[in-house]
């Protein structure tokens, strides 16, 4: 075998080939482990925890009209009666779902953390202990306990366990100090508290139910009988409100991307996004396999004279073989070094563009280094084997005749190779102008309301309910501002779950979203009105009277200023609806509407919505607004956001995906090119004899362009009837998920193929022209 020195001089000799081979193989392979690292992020969630292979997760379902709904949320006695019906139950755990919290310690304000209520049990059932705890941590309601991250970053350390400090402006100590539970977790918990008092007692489903399943107990027999005896007390639950619901339970493994619930303590994962980012990776890794595939081909020539020359001097098939095999396996690790340093600057860039928090583990895991090893191996086997096999079945006199065999016995595998890499640009082009089309068409849709110019405080205290009326007039009075609306909930945030049937029916209840709001509320929001009124200040306190939107009205077959009366499921019966609106879209133009009450309540009013105009100055309004809360709530720690940013955030899915495709799509176009480039040099070089003779007969410039462009554009056109007819058919899959969007616009086909020839033709050109302006008695002489 040939000497690495000797290699590398190579190597050195055909530095376009390798140059663009290693770049291309770079970049794949970036990709690769960058999309590899999303993959095994999305399928290891909750397989951290020591007995995440052991826990069940409780679901509750109804039948709706457009088919089942399952929720995460379950009643008290699942927690308190169902382990002692189910032997295969060593333990219980319930959790009461995320909310945001504001602690204050020594001065200093920690806002927007994740709070969560917990059982005793939750150490248990997750199976990890706390770093650091009192003897009873969950003994008191106001203990309160940190994850070590939060503990850092209030108190600089992490023993301080009976520390004081004040959450949501009321004491409490710390009990417990508990490792950070890992990102790609369902749930997020920058603190906890234990569940308070008298929650055994409550009738409503408000928690989200685990149950750790004893050792040796067979998955499959535990979920049936937790999802029978669950049944039983759901039956007695729903016969109340004259509703069938289904209990269901799911393993806590795979529940991330498989689960069946509608929504989640965090946002669910997509199956479907996973194998499409995984095959957007094999795509692009597959373009660069290609390339060096190719230019490996396109070198041969060269090549064949130097296996001629070694087999002339003694060398047999296989040594020659291990040298090749060695500088491909040389070109790819520099590649795959290269790779991973890349990756790693990457990485948080990457983590935002997919919207998850990646660890620089999840890269460097065993997995991360197993899969790049395998590519590495993959990628050198491929990019060698073949190649060296074509080059090295020749015998000796053929390669030194220079048969026409030996020229263009790969010249098939070689076009086949370019075409499925152009249809692979073709097809990601085509997909990104559909999903930016589709994006673009949510973001601009009507949404039934306008969340434009509105700023939405949170965080008021409940000490101010008796003064909002005075906070109203003086924000009011601020110069710029237009209208001003309490409410218990943010327009476009969360809701309460509730029902709605119609008083004296005795049908089954319907489900129902509510926004619990102050008068204004609908005006600021500039709502449409279909029928009756929006309330008013005579209606304040007044729970006897509700707003629906159409899609609820309609559900209970209400008419314009129908006089029936509704009953809300909760302890409001015999509401009168004053007013049906207009159907908007409160959950963005993303998801269908759903039924919406817009119920009048006095209460817990912890938001304030502002409607400036739209040429006021925001920072003196805002500023003017702070004054004014903290002349009636010296503590006044919330925090603002634009109503308008939070309808945008409704679309980070998509604007993740359409990001994915678009910098996938640049990359898998530019190794195409790349490698269309390197082929073009080396062809023409071979040629060289060839362009002269045909100048010398006459041939323009022009024809001799043409003549090459002509190969090119017949292979685009081949590779876009591929593309097209596949990607039609996976927008018009992904349009499915949407209960809204426009049809394909036929500029996309025309565009998908107009880019890359113009990029084609552009390069393919300017080298031709290069190549034909030499003087062709040199090329002549030359050959």
């Amino acid at each position: 075998m040939l000497s690495l020195k000797h290699t590398i001089r190579i190597i050195s000799r055909n530095r376009l080939s390798f140059a663009v081979n290693s770049i291309g193989l770079t970049l794949g392979l970036t990709v690769c482990l960058l999309l590899f690292s999303y993959v095994n992020h999305e399928l290891s969630y909750d397989k951290h925890f020591p007995n995440s292979d052991r826990i069940v997760r409780m679901l509750i379902g109804w039948q709706m009209e457009d088919g089942m709904e399952y929720i995460p949320i379950c009643h008290r006695s699942s927690f308190t009666e169902i382990p002692g019906k189910v032997p295969e139950i060593e333990c219980a755990y319930q959790l009461l779902r995320n909310s945001e919290a504001n602690i204050e310690k020594d001065g200093e304000n920690y806002g927007d953390l994740t709070l969560i209520k917990v059982d005793s049990t939750f150490f248990h059932v997750f199976g990890f202990e706390p770093t650091l705890a009192s003897k009873q941590p969950f003994a008191n309601e106001n203990s309160i306990m940190l994850s070590e991250e939060m503990a850092h970053k209030i108190f600089g350390r992490i023993d301080v366990i009976g520390e004081a400090l004040k959450l949501n402006r009321e004491d409490f100590f710390v009990s417990a100090v508990y490792p950070d539970i890992p990102k790609n977790s369902h749930f997020k918990a920058d603190i906890m508290v234990p569940m308070p008092n008298g929650v055994n007692k409550w009738q409503s489903l408000e928690f989200n139910t685990y149950y750790l399943i004893k050792e040796g107990v067979e998955m499959n027999t535990a979920i049936a009988k937790i999802e029978q005896a669950n049944q039983a007390a759901l039956d007695k639950w729903g016969a109340q409100f004259g509703i069938k619901m289904v209990s269901k339970a799911e393993p806590l493994e795979g529940m991330h991307l498989f689960t069946v619930a509608d929504f989640d303590l965090k946002p669910i994962g997509n199956i479907k996004q996973v194998i499409m980012v995984g095959v957007i990776a094999l795509v692009i890794l597959l373009a660069a396999l290609f390339n060096s595939i190719n230019l490996f081909l396109a070198t041969g020539q060269k090549r064949l004279k130097e296996i001629g020359i070694r087999k002339v001097s003694g060398a047999d098939n296989k040594s020659i073989i291990k040298q090749l095999i060695a500088e491909s396996g040389l070109i790819n690790a520099i590649a795959l070094i290269a790779s991973f340093i890349l990756a790693a600057e990457i990485m948080p860039f990457f983590s935002d563009l997919v919207n998850r928090d990646i660890p620089l583990t999840t890269l460097f895991s065993f997995k991360g280094i197993a899969m790049a090893v395998s590519v590495f191996i993959l990628s050198t086997l491929l990019a060698g084997v073949y190649p060296v096999i074509t080059l090295v079945k020749h015998n000796t006199n053929a390669i030194f005749r220079e048969s026409k065999n030996t020229k263009s016995s790969s010249s098939w595998l070689s076009q086949a190779m370019i075409i499925t890499q152009l249809a692979a640009a073709v097809l990601m082009l085509f997909t990104l102008s559909g999903i930016n089309q589709h994006l673009h068409f949510l973001q601009k849709s009507d949404l039934g309301l306008n969340p434009s110019n509105v700023i939405v405080y949170s965080g008021l205290h409940a000490s101010l309910d008796d003064q909002l009326e005075s906070i109203k007039q003086e924000v009011e009075n601020i110069p710029g501002i237009s209208k001003v609306a309490f409410s218990n909930h943010s327009m476009g945030g969360g809701y309460s779950g509730q029902m709605l049937r119609l008083n004296g029916s005795g049908e089954k209840y319907k489900d129902l979203n509510e926004y619990r709001v102050r008068e204004d509320f609908c005006d600021l929001f500039e709502l449409n009105l279909e029928w009756g009124r929006f309330y008013n200040a005579n209606d304040k306190g007044n729970q006897k009277v509700v707003i629906l939107n159409k899609t609820a009205a309609d559900k209970l077959g209400l008419k314009p200023n129908d006089t029936r009366t509704i009953d809300m499921g909760d302890w409001r019966m015999n509401v009168e609806v004053i007013g049906v609106v207009s159907d908007f879209f409160y959950e963005g133009n993303a998801t269908k509407v759903r039924p919406m009450a817009i119920s009048n309540t006095g209460n817990n009013m912890n938001h304030m919505s502002v409607r400036y105009t739209p040429n006021a100055n925001v920072n003196s309004i805002k500023d003017n607004i702070d004054t004014i809360f903290k002349r009636y709530d010296a503590q006044f720690k919330g925090y603002s956001w634009y109503n308008e940013d939070k309808f945008s955030e409704m679309y980070v899915q998509e604007k993740s995906i359409r990001q994915t495709v678009a910098y996938s799509g640049m990359i898998a176009l530019f190794i195409c090119l790349i490698g269309i480039y390197a082929i073009t040099v080396f062809n023409l070089q071979k040629r060289l004899k060839e362009l002269a003779l045909r100048k010398i007969m006459g041939a323009s410039v022009q024809s001799i362009q043409t003549l090459y462009l002509k190969k090119y554009i017949k292979q685009l056109l081949i590779a876009a009837l591929i593309a097209l007819p596949i990607g039609t058919i996976i927008m018009h899959e992904y349009f499915k998920n949407y209960p809204k969007h426009e049809s394909i616009n036929p500029l996309f086909y025309i565009l998908s193929i107009v880019v890359p020839l113009i990029i084609i033709c552009t390069i393919v050109a300017i080298r031709v022209l290069y190549t034909a302006k030499q003087n062709p008695v040199k090329s002549l002489r030359y050959e």
